[in-house]
Parts: structure tokens; sequence; C-alpha cells
């Protein structure tokens, strides 16, 4: 049976594994929506949750300082050192730092890949200062899910058959590390799970992807008359403490 540990090293090998090819396949894009947040919270000390290659780093360096990251993948590391030597090679839910350490902390498409989000958010809470903010994205939307998983299961044959680091073995490692990816993540429960904590402003914010596909295209034109949240594939939240 599948535990929090198993998820954790799934994680760690399958980013490992296509740590190079990351950025390229991954997180293309201009993440126009992080620049915004960060620059209406700029300031003061900043953390990544999962912090990967580095790439969310290189846009926090313009409005944070100083910066830190932390990820489970030393492959993954080793491209982030080129951004940041405050680097740490952890789990997201056994946070090294001290408390009240960060005035922001950011976690982008991290939350989907944990067994269970709750310890990470009640270590997020514990060292972001009073009045920091934690700000999660790139998350997919279980009410998504429940309407579209077909055409989520085509779009990810048709990348398995595109990236050659997903054939083999790793496409079984990656359906662990992707633990949510057959439902999605509850934005509602995530919500109550970050008020538990302590945060006392939670937002939900949907997205649809920055680059959209005609797929999608389709979709945000159908949600101009239908206005549905089960529309949306992505979602973040912004919660202060």
């Amino acid at each position: 049976m599948t535990d929090y540990k198993d998820v954790m090293e799934a994680n760690r090998e399958y980013h490992n594994h296509h740590a190079k090819d990351y950025d390229k396949v991954t997180m293309k894009g201009n993440f126009q929506r992080v620049e915004d947040v960060f620059d209406e919270n700029k300031g003061g000390a900043f953390l990544d949750l999962g912090c990967g290659t580095g790439e969310q780093l290189k846009i926090a360096k313009k409005y944070f300082d100083p910066v830190y990251g932390i990820d489970c993948s030393e492959g993954m590391l080793a491209i982030a050192e080129k951004v940041t030597p405050n680097l740490t090679l952890g789990d997201v839910g056994e946070l090294l730092y001290e408390d009240e350490k960060f005035d922001f902390i950011n976690c982008f498409s991290v939350l989907h890949h944990l067994y269970d989000q709750e310890p990470a958010i009640r270590e997020a809470f514990r060292v972001l200062k009073k009045g920091g903010v934690f700000y999660s994205d790139n998350d997919s939307n279980s009410e998504f899910y429940k309407w579209f998983s077909w055409w989520l299961t085509f779009r990810r044959k048709f990348l398995r058959t595109k990236h050659k680091y997903l054939d083999g073995k790793w496409e079984d490692i990656e359906k662990v590390a992707e633990y949510h990816q057959k439902k999605g993540l509850d934005p509602l429960k995530l919500k109550k799970q970050f008020e538990d904590a302590g945060f006392w402003k939670v937002r939900i914010i949907y997205h649809y992807p920055e680059h959209p596909d005609t797929f999608t295209k389709i979709l945000k034109f159908k949600n101009k008359f239908l206005k549905s949240k089960a529309l949306y594939y992505y979602f973040s939240i912004i919660a202060t403490k």
C-alpha cells in the first residue's frame, strides 16, 4: 500500500531522472501571474517549497531578498544552485528552518505531488512571519477531473509518446510521484486545511493554462456563459498568516 514515504521517494527518483528536461517540457511558460503575485507581496525573505531547477527562484530574486529553496531531488537542486546557494535537500513537510523566518512562501506545482498536504501547510505556517503569505499554484482542480478526465488521459498518453523520459518503468514511478493525477485536488478541502493550520485569510483563484491549447480555448469560451468552476483546469491558493 502506497504511503507518504513511497510518494516522496517516487518524486525524488522521477525528478532526478528528468531534471535536465524539466524546464523545457514541464515548466515552459512566462508565469505572468506568478510575477504579479510576487510583485504585490514583494520584500523580505522568500522560501520556495519544491523549488525544482530554480525557475521560480529566478523570478523571486527580482522581488525578494534573500531567497531560499527546498526540494527532494538532488538533480533538480544541482541546477538550482546556479540561482542561489540557499538550498536544502529535504521534505517540504519537515522543514529545518526556524519559526517565523520567512515573509513569503511559494509552492508552485507541488501540492499535487504530496501524499498528504497537511504537513507542508502546517510547516509553512510555522516558518512564516505574522502577516506572511503562502502562495500555491498550478495544481489541478478536482471538479475539472470529474468532467474531463478522459481528455487528461489522452493528453498524458500523447506526452508519453513524445517524451522518452516517460518510457518504461518511469511511467509507473510517475504515477506514484503524481499521486493525485487521477482525481486532482479539492480546492475547498485545501482551504479548510489552511484555515485549520491557523491562516486567517485564504483565497482560491481558478485559472486556465497561460498558453491554452484548442480544447482549453473551447472551455474558456463556454465558461463565458456557464460560469462554472468545473471548467477551470488549475487553481491557486493565497493564504495570509
